[in-house]
């Protein structure tokens, strides 16, 4: 029993303890990574296509192509959903219900 506890604790021999410093530093600069990478959801949290740009954001932050697309869709004008699918709610003079 003692050699596996041997066996996972002897890579981190010689590493020692962060301190309380340490500690509060990685914890800021982690969150401050989390917003940055969500900045796109964040800044379009009020589009139509919201979702879209969380999953977009989620998935592909890795490819930073994908995080760049992601922040052209939350700050572009009008919505790409909206856009595509405007066209099936606007009232047309061949409709047949009216």
């Amino acid at each position: 029993m003692s050699q596996a506890i041997l066996l996972f604790t002897a890579p981190y021999a010689g590493v020692e303890k962060a301190t309380a410093g340490e500690t509060i530093l990685i914890i800021t600069l982690y969150s401050i990574m989390t917003l940055l990478n969500f900045l796109p959801t964040i800044l379009g949290r009020k589009k139509n296509d919201v979702f879209v740009i969380f999953i977009l954001n989620l998935l592909f932050t890795w490819t930073i192509i994908g995080w760049l697309y992601a922040l052209y869709l939350s700050l572009r004008k009008s919505s790409v959903i909206s856009a595509s699918v405007a066209h099936l709610f606007e009232p047309s003079k061949n409709n047949l219900l009216t």
